[in-house]
């Protein structure tokens, strides 16, 4: 693929993609739309990063689900309604809808057991409806696996855990035990509890084939709404304990979907796009199973409208779970302005009259908002955007309900009721519609609707920029730091591949430079085990010139009896005659020295090649010198050295010997000639009777064998001494041409702008770990460079 072929592609991905955030943003400005596709994209960059670079990604997991959340479009925007049971969250809700859409029971039991959506989307022309959606096995199975997960710790018998649900199932859920007993009372309740709760759910799921289970019903039509409500109502007698039918548990969603809502006044009516929707939740009552959909429900929550409705009530344990969620899952720490998705409501304007509020009242509100949630009661547009300019709206939920059914003009079925509370409102004889506006509900549908029409979308492309910012920018600051570390605090990693190549060729260098001084070093430790070897190869020299004089004796007997017979002395050798022989068989013991001692040379520089070959010195040295030069021209360079050293020890190695055997103090004869070794001749043969008799060479052993030991010493001595000491030398001068080799290599190295060898030398730096780790943290942040802003 072409440059601008690639171009091209990616500009009509990210029109597509602008394309599709407009269509699911349909009340996003473009200029919106285009800062929202710069978020995506980053967010999508930020994630390949992560699948790269997992080991990263653990520490940012709550702060890059947030950006994650922040920036999908795909999904709705959930404004999700909390607070502890008997806070009055269904009729609140009811409250800004204008009617009675959510079941509502009496004062501190819960209305229901699942989640609520409910989306103002759905057009003019066809009837409003509740979807229902059931949990099917695989979400009861994920629920129980988390249950199983979270007592792990107490050891739990888990390998029936995937067999199939039915009455086995549940015998094995319901006795189920931890192996571990568990000690803390409240932890032990709080596994039973749960383990009867998941117990009942799946009791439900066998009763109840979930795929005939009806999932429509139409709001307009009463006999529906009376189905639903008993389908929803944990305290129905559908869902009464033994009921067969009772089906609560598997209830998972219920989707509302209504129309736009419409003002009778010109008081307005909450407004939302069709990608948002309100979501009611159970009250967090202690139940096991309203914890668990509470939880969750906050983690995917965009937004939160909190309930209380005791003032006395403020920051018990209850408040504190719930809060402590949302600060981890709604508001990024990082920016208080990313609260502006959090609203408090004390609904209890109806029983905290004027006469009857608590002392500090406002400020426990504002004590408890800051503890959560630190700097929102600080920030401008958060401290006064409730009722009074308080960073909370004092409502009356159900003053406002009665109020908007008495202005479409229903009648009120406790009439009593409503009139104490316009008393209680101050405004007993005010219209409904003062009511409704005595009661701020309207107050609060106002900034709802600013909300989520104008600041949503802001807020969603600000807190996803700040989450991605936050990521990014902790990620580069420690990079950063680190790499100044490695770096000397030159940050630069050019320079510091300069340096970090100089010295890498400098250490690589002195590493082969070690190899050749190893090699040296285990060659002179090898010199007694190589004096050994030479020592039976003198031998074997030895029987080799004992055989040449041995085979010449018969000859050189004959010489010597021609030209000195002394007819007089037939039996014993004469001294003219002694003489001669000893003086002949000692010029050839010296010629057969020069000729066979250089075998002990040979023999040495061989023993030194093999070495060399058994160590790989070439191949070291190419490897090392990351193949500058062909281990064939190394080898043979140092083969001409070879011979060389070769060429020497073999022309002197004749010569040691001789330096000693031609010392006139160890000759056999006087210089004048006379015998000095008187021995030789007493092992002479006799003569024959006749001159011309022949005398075979086996009769000069014992002659041979006394000059052995006259010879030999000077061989296996003096020679192979004086050879190791001329060895030591003519090692160091294959020492000193494999340095300078070497030296002259690296000295090419550093010069050299090939960028394959180059690319090899900074290769080789990556055995380094802290170059290695720095070159890991210069891949980093060239990644986090595109996505940084």
């Amino acid at each position: 693929m072409t440059l601008s072929e690639d171009t091209q592609l990616t500009q009509t991905r990210e029109l597509s993609q602008k394309e599709e955030i407009k269509n699911k943003l349909p009340d996003a400005t473009d200029e919106q739309v285009e800062r929202f596709l710069v978020q995506v994209e980053r967010i999508e960059a930020l994630k390949k990063y992560f699948e790269i670079f997992p080991e990263d990604q653990q520490r940012f997991l709550d702060i890059l689900a947030r950006a994650n959340k922040a920036l999908d479009y795909k999904k709705p925007y959930r404004i999700v309604v909390i607070g502890v049971t008997g806070a009055g969250k269904s009729t609140f809700t009811n409250s800004i809808l204008g009617d009675d859409r959510v079941l509502m029971r009496s004062v501190g039991k819960p209305a229901t057991g699942t989640v609520l959506e409910i989306f103002l989307d759905m057009p003019e022309t066809e009837p409003q409806k509740a979807i229902v959606e059931y949990r099917g096995e695989r979400d009861i199975r994920e629920i129980i696996y988390d249950f199983v997960r979270n007592y792990k710790r107490y050891g739990l018998d888990t390998s029936w855990l995937n067999s199939r649900l039915d009455l086995g199932f549940v015998n094995q859920l319901s006795t189920m035990e931890p192996q571990q007993k568990i000690t803390e009372a409240e932890v032990r309740n709080n596994f039973q509890r749960l383990r009867e709760t998941l117990t009942d759910i799946v009791k439900q799921y066998i009763n109840n084939n979930v795929s005939s289970l009806r999932r429509e019903f139409l709001l307009d039509n009463s006999r529906d709404i009376e189905e639903l409500n008993q389908l929803i109502d944990e305290h129905s007698n559908l869902n009464a304990e033994n009921s067969p039918h009772r089906r609560i548990g598997l209830v998972k969603t219920v989707i509302y979907r209504l129309h736009p809502l419409q003002s009778k006044t010109d008081i307005q009516a909450l407004q939302l796009a069709q990608n948002v929707c309100l979501v009611d939740l159970p009250g967090l009552d202690g139940s096991p199973l309203h914890n668990i959909i509470i939880r969750e429900e906050i983690k995917k929550a965009d937004a939160v409208i909190y309930i209380i409705k005791d003032p006395k009530r403020i920051g018990t344990d209850s408040d504190f779970d719930l809060l402590s969620n949302v600060r981890k899952h709604v508001g990024l720490e990082e920016s208080a302005e990313s609260y502006e998705g959090v609203f408090f409501v004390l609904n209890a304007i109806d029983s905290v009259t004027e006469d009857k509020i608590p002392e500090n009242l406002s400020q426990d509100m504002r004590s408890l908002i800051e503890k959560f949630l630190p700097g929102y009661t600080k920030y401008p547009h958060l401290s006064n955007r409730g009722t009074n300019a308080h960073p909370y709206f004092s409502v009356s939920s159900l003053a406002a309900l009665l109020a908007q059914k008495a202005l479409r003009g229903q009648t009120q079925k406790d009439p009593d009721t409503y009139e104490s509370l316009k008393l209680k409102l101050g405004v007993k004889d005010g219209s409904d519609r003062q009511v409704l506006e005595a009661s701020q509900i309207p107050k609060l549908v106002e900034e709802l609707t600013n909300f989520a029409r104008d600041r949503r979308i802001e807020g969603q492309i600000r807190d996803g920029k700040l989450a991605i910012n936050s990521i990014v920018e902790a990620l580069c600051s420690e990079f950063e730091t680190e790499k100044l570390q490695l770096t000397d605090n030159e940050g630069t990693i050019h320079i510091q591949e300069k340096k970090k190549v100089k010295q890498t060729l400098q250490e690589q260098q002195q590493s082969l430079e070690d190899v050749v001084y190893e090699f040296r070093s285990n060659q002179l430790a090898s010199i007694e085990r190589w004096k050994q070897e030479l020592d039976k190869e003198a031998k074997h020299i030895c029987d080799l010139v004992d055989n040449e004089l041995k085979k010449n004796m018969p000859l050189l007997w004959k010489e010597a009896v021609h030209s000195k017979w002394l007819l007089g002395h037939p039996n014993r050798v004469n001294r003219a005659m002694a003489e001669y022989i000893v003086d002949r068989t000692q010029i050839n013991l010296w010629k057969q020295i020069a000729i066979q001692v250089p075998r002990l040379a040979k023999y040495l520089v061989q023993l030194y090649s093999s070495s060399l070959e058994s160590y790989k010195m070439a191949q070291k040295i190419a490897t090392g010198c990351y193949d500058y030069q062909e281990v064939s021209v190394l080898e043979s360079k140092i083969q001409k050295w070879l011979l060389s050293m070769q060429h020497t020890m073999v022309e002197v190695a004749g010569r040691i010997a001789l330096t000693k055997m031609t010392d006139p103090a160890c000759a056999f004869l006087t210089p004048d000639g006379k015998l000095e070794k008187r021995q030789l001749v007493d092992t002479l043969p006799k003569p024959p009777r006749q001159p011309n008799s022949n005398i075979p060479d086996t009769d000069f052993n014992t002659f041979i064998a006394e000059v052995r030991k006259e010879y030999q010493p000077y061989v296996s001595d003096d020679c192979i001494i004086g050879l190791l000491n001329l060895y030591r030398y003519e090692i160091m001068l294959i020492e000193d041409r494999l340095l300078n080799l070497i030296e002259e290599i690296f000295y090419e190295l550093g010069k050299s702008e090939n960028s394959v060898l180059k690319s090899k030398i900074i290769e080789s730096l990556n055995k380094d770990p802290a170059w290695k780790r720095l070159k890991l943290l210069e891949a980093k942040l060239a990644a986090l460079a595109s996505i940084r802003q």
